[in-house]
């Protein structure tokens, strides 16, 4: 399988940007239930695929939190739609506000779940070999960002892994002196 995985990283980046960027402008797009729904699933097959189910579940615990936030927010203000769940004051929470939250926080995970695929399948070269010719320092910008972000996480793994063996951070040696 991994063999698998790896021939695909090496098709040509236009044809990778094409693969990740149409499911992405599709739940763009759409406030369709079924297909963000759809657009969620097949992108978390594929990003446990491409990464594992740890490195994937990892990278999906800010969407998720991304997705509650969203929801939340759109319930508590909006106040349109008809059927009405509850009333606090002179503000009525509905469960067309509701739905419309969970549709549109579906759809933003639904989009940074193929972002992290694309992230996966893409190296910072074939972002240069993409943009290089036509926006060569945009290219060079997002290359040298996409080769950072891994590379900044690993530094601070292995910082708080240190910090850790040191007995610094930990709860029991901060006692509040």
């Amino acid at each position: 399988m991994t063999q698998t995985i790896q021939s695909f990283r090496e098709y040509h980046p236009a044809a990778l940007l094409l693969y990740c960027s149409a499911p992405i402008f599709c739940t763009m797009i759409t406030t369709n239930p079924m297909v963000i729904v759809l657009s969620m699933v097949c992108g978390s097959i594929v990003g446990i695929f491409l990464a594992g189910r740890r490195v994937f579940v990892r990278a999906l615990f800010p969407i998720v939190l991304l997705f509650l936030i969203t929801v939340l927010f759109n319930f508590l203000t909006n106040h349109n739609g008809r059927t009405i769940l509850f009333v606090i004051g002179h503000f009525r929470f509905t469960l067309e506000a509701l739905l419309f939250g969970l549709s549109m926080g579906g759809m933003l995970m639904g989009v940074f779940i193929w972002s992290i695929n694309f992230t996966h399948l893409i190296s910072s070269e074939g972002i240069l070999a993409l943009l290089g010719p036509r926006l060569p320092v945009v290219g060079l910008v997002l290359s040298m960002i996409l080769k950072m972000v891994p590379e900044t996480i690993r530094k601070y793994r292995e910082l708080s892994d240190s910090g850790k063996a040191l007995g610094i951070g930990s709860p029991e040696n901060q006692t509040g002196k």
